[in-house]
């Protein structure tokens, strides 16, 4: 894994506030995310890790929480999306089970934590081999995004498609970070199933290139260059061609499936 120099200062100055801050406590920060599958890109890339502690937090440490993610705010510009985690719920034999702090666009919550899944613990175990992460086998890799896709992209674009139907207002800058959304979020799940691995945003979109019917190809194309911020013109219209293609790649994904 490659963490670029302005990365490293950020860990390095946030492991530097945490020892400040909470002197009585071992915190251990694990890196997934895009910057663990090498792909970390400025001002668009948060640095997502895990934050495994010894011992474990308590309620009484919220406030000092608080105050080490925003110092660190005050001196870094990279968001930080993280959770923390005992190590001690890491090896028992039924983790998870647990409430945790995490902190997410800004804000430091406690409760159920939504990101631990067989995505986060596969980018994990390729970068770290210090056996503290639940094992992924393909299978159950394949099993999580295929679910994903049924439970959450599926009703997604039917909604999205009810909205169209009826014409509701939408701006062109919703209507791009709806392409980038779901031409790239669904390219990554169907490399998933193709390829058993994680990749990135853009290099789902190279993916797509190289094995989807030539007829898909300007939709993902204008997926990969909004992703680069190049300027693209969109219209309700691209809504259209998005919400067919969406179709047409999970129906695609659900036949790739079946040959289990």
């Amino acid at each position: 894994m490659f963490i670029p120099e302005t990365v490293k200062k950020a860990i390095d100055t946030y492991m530097s506030l945490s020892h400040k801050l909470l002197p009585d406590y071992q915190l251990e920060l694990f890196i997934h995310g895009s910057i663990g599958l090498n792909t970390y890109e400025s001002n668009k890339s948060d640095i997502d890790c895990i934050i495994v502690t010894n011992p474990e937090l308590t309620l009484d440490q919220k406030e000092i929480l608080n105050q080490l993610h925003l110092q660190f705010e005050q001196q870094e510009n990279i968001p930080m999306d993280c959770v923390y985690i005992a190590k001690a719920d890491l090896s028992s034999q039924s983790p998870f089970l647990n409430t945790y702090f995490y902190y997410n666009e800004g804000t430091l919550s406690y409760g159920d934590y939504f990101n631990f899944n067989p995505i986060t613990w596969w980018t994990l175990n390729q970068n770290y081999k210090v056996h503290l992460f639940p094992t992924t086998t393909d299978s159950q890799l394949r099993d999580y995004v295929f679910q994903n896709m049924q439970q959450y992209w599926k009703p997604y674009i039917e909604r999205l498609k009810r909205e169209v139907e009826l014409d509701l207002s939408i701006s062109d800058e919703e209507i791009k970070e709806e392409i980038e959304w779901i031409v790239l979020g669904l390219l990554r799940q169907f490399y998933t199933l193709k390829e058993v691995g994680v990749t990135s945003k853009y290099d789902a979109g190279i993916c797509g290139l190289q094995h989807l019917p030539k007829q898909w190809h300007p939709i993902i194309q204008l997926a990969i260059r909004i992703r680069k911020n190049e300027l693209v013109v969109v219209s309700v219209e691209t809504m259209n061609q998005v919400i067919d293609f969406a179709e047409f790649l999970i129906s695609y994904c659900e036949k790739l499936k079946s040959t289990d």
